[in-house]
């Protein structure tokens, strides 16, 4: 599949925090994307997003039933942690302008660039942007070549909607995300934890 919008579309718009060292960054965009990415993320998306994507969807696009194997097929690109949304090239493209040193990962950098690109998630124009990389992809073939419209309508009342309440949700995770999967610390020794379940 080729993201290249996708990843032209975040790329514009990557976060910046001129604290966060790029080792750092690169290690809290993989963690956070193959979090998001996984099975247990997906289940934890679908938790969040399906009682508000399915108000929003015409009844008869059949949403509880299908939706589960739709977001299937979008967090893995969405989240994909090569090119995704929280993707190192997105990330931390200033961070991976700074000198890397030895030091601990501090917490308030660590949940203060992820809050940044939450925002940014919740953002409509990116939300736009995203799905007009999504349709502008072969993401939609994968479905037959009968479903593609609709395939494409399905991304535009899904994506934005879906979007939105993971922002909000998400931010009430960075805490405990921080502390215990990437090790933050507000001084003292880094330890670095290998996988984040939600």
């Amino acid at each position: 599949m080729n993201f290249s919008k996708v990843l032209l579309t975040l790329a514009l718009v990557g976060a910046a925090t001129a604290e966060l060292l790029c080792e750092d960054c690169q290690m809290i965009a993989e963690t956070s994307s193959n979090a998001l990415a996984s099975e247990e993320g997906i289940k934890f998306e679908l938790d969040v997003i399906t009682k508000h994507v399915c108000h929003a969807v015409p009844e008869e696009m059949g949403c509880e039933e299908n939706l589960p194997g739709f977001w299937g097929a979008i967090a893995p690109n969405l989240f994909n942690p090569d090119n995704g949304f929280f993707a190192a090239e997105n990330l931390c493209m200033d961070s991976c302008g700074n000198q890397t040193v030895v030091r601990d990962v501090i917490c308030h950098e660590c949940e203060h660039v992820m809050n940044l690109e939450l925002e940014k998630m919740a953002d409509p124009e990116i939300q736009i942007r995203v799905v007009e990389a999504f349709i502008g992809s072969d993401f939609c073939n994968q479905f037959g070549e009968d479903m593609v419209e609709q395939c494409q309508t399905g991304l535009e009342l899904v994506i934005p909607v879906a979007m939105e309440h993971l922002s909000g949700q998400l931010h009430h995770f960075l805490h405990d995300f921080c502390h215990n999967e990437i090790g933050c610390v507000n001084h003292g020794f880094f330890k670095k934890m290998i996988s984040y379940v939600f």
